[in-house]
């Protein structure tokens, strides 16, 4: 299957624009992208007023299956980093990524080989996209 990246999104921006291993090289989310208005930027404008549809502006292209992952109260995952890009979608509770908080509906990009840790005291659920099996980290 060819991927190809001249799709029409039907938002203000373009595919160019998304986060990528070629474009982003360090810890993006979702209040920092374009100033935080990414869902301004890319509400798909196909619809009807009544349902709102947002593309999330990350290149995924490297995934190859989606992980849902949820997590205990109290847990802390040690620093460690990814031979591959990590996109994260908050779906419930909270969490702190390099002492960065993010709740439900928040998302967060690290650039391949960006070390990062996590740590929550709510427990959280995230959705994430991957290219190859995870490991857990060392303890």
């Amino acid at each position: 299957m060819t991927r190809t990246t001249d799709v029409t999104l039907h938002s203000v921006l373009k595919f160019s624009d998304f986060l990528s291993e070629e474009r982003a090289k360090e810890v993006t989310d979702s209040t920092q992208f374009m100033g935080g208005k990414w869902k301004e930027l890319c509400r798909q404008t196909n619809f009807s007023p009544n349902i709102a549809k947002y593309i999330i502006p990350v290149d995924i292209g490297y995934a190859n299956f989606l992980v849902l992952t949820e997590v205990p109260a109290g847990a802390v995952t040690k620093a460690h980093a990814h031979d591959e890009p990590m996109f994260r979608y908050v779906l419930s509770g909270s969490l702190e990524l390099n002492n960065r908080s993010y709740e439900a509906g928040d998302w967060v990009y690290v650039p391949k080989n960006v070390p990062y840790e996590i740590t929550t005291k709510t427990g959280y659920s995230t959705l994430s996209g991957y290219g190859q099996a995870c490991v857990e980290p060392p303890t």
